[in-house]
């Protein structure tokens, strides 16, 4: 069965996603680069991480601003406890749950039909 066949393409999101490579440092010292997703959410270009994200900054160009556990490092968050940062990491965690579960209901509607189950509609 050629797969192709059974998938339907998803619902046009907001994101464009590229890879880049980013530098690491520790103690003064260049590590290793690692390669990480970098998606656009609207002007804004976001790296999302298990531990922390970075999303660009528009005041410090080629900067990056840290979002973690709800919280952003930009003037912005520590005047008002909210700021476009923030709102960019949660809309790309979003998006990226909403194409997950999509290919999950995909990937189990392409087993039931191998399997000879009917589609229920």
């Amino acid at each position: 069965m050629d797969v192709r066949n059974c998938i339907t393409p998803l619902e046009p999101l907001t994101m464009t996603v590229r890879y880049c490579k980013i530098l690491l440092y520790q103690s003064g010292k260049r590590r290793d680069g690692q390669m990480v997703k970098q998606v656009a959410v609207g002007e804004d270009q976001v790296i999302l991480g298990k531990n922390g994200s970075l999303v660009s900054s528009k005041s410090q160009p080629g900067g990056w601003h840290i979002v973690k556990d709800g919280a952003c490092d930009c003037k912005g968050f520590e005047y008002r406890g909210k700021c476009r940062h923030l709102a960019a990491v949660e809309q790309a965690t979003a998006e990226r749950k909403a194409r997950q579960a999509e290919a999950l209901r995909l990937m189990n509607q392409l087993c039931d039909e191998q399997n000879g189950y009917a589609a229920v509609a």
